[in-house]
């Protein structure tokens, strides 16, 4: 099996269950997953799909290592129970500047999302106490609409203030779910390591080339 320092520093193309069970075990200090909305979960539906990338995600992570995952409320109560081997520590809350209604209207409006914030180890984790006294579980001041082609991206400050939390300079932090590279960017221009992994051909060269511009 390869060593950590091949995947780091690169955006892969692939099917992120399957690049990292090519990786290390215990080599990764933070995995921010901010999954599909709707995601390609086959016959294992989005339960079975999850429990899978949960047991990658404890596989790869140090045991003072960190798991944050993003999604809307309605998905998150769907598979909370895949992540079970973890503990949970905060539920943080991050308000949209715009509202999404789902089901034709038939419940409410939904304005904000969630971002679960787990631990591999109750006792031996990292977490910054600056952090835990700058900000809350409630990050209302952060400007949730992003446009344009990055339509599907998180802001960037979502992944900055998850990463000065729970890393320090030089750990390695992978993204899953890549996207057009927000978490690897805010990770190079904190002096973290990142790895991302992303499905869509498209996707994953225009990370490429965020991230060639990031200094």
């Amino acid at each position: 099996m390869p060593g950590i320092e091949e995947f780091v520093g690169k955006v892969i193309q692939g099917d992120c269950r399957e690049v990292m069970s090519g990786m290390p075990a215990e080599s990764v200090d933070l995995v921010f997953a901010d999954f599909p909305f709707r995601p390609r979960a086959g016959g294992s539906g989005l339960l079975g799909w999850n429990a899978a990338l949960a047991e990658q995600f404890h596989r790869v992570l140090k045991p003072t290592g960190s798991l944050y995952v993003l999604n809307n409320p309605l998905n998150l109560a769907k598979v909370l129970g895949a992540y079970s081997k973890f503990v949970l520590r905060n539920v943080i809350t991050t308000p949209r500047h715009y509202k999404y209604v789902p089901f034709g209207g038939r419940m409410y409006a939904m304005r904000h999302n969630l971002l679960l914030f787990f631990v591999k180890d109750r006792e031996r984790y990292y977490f910054d106490p600056d952090c835990g006294r700058v900000f809350t579980d409630v990050w209302d001041d952060v400007h949730y609409a992003v446009r344009g082609r990055d339509v599907g991206s998180i802001p960037e400050e979502i992944a900055r203030r998850s990463l000065l939390a729970s890393t320090r300079p030089g750990d390695v932090v992978l993204d899953p779910f890549a996207g057009f590279g927000t978490v690897a960017a805010v990770a190079k221009k904190l002096g973290r390591r990142f790895i991302g992994i992303e499905l869509d051909p498209a996707r994953c060269r225009m990370a490429r080339e965020r991230l060639a511009r990031v200094e």
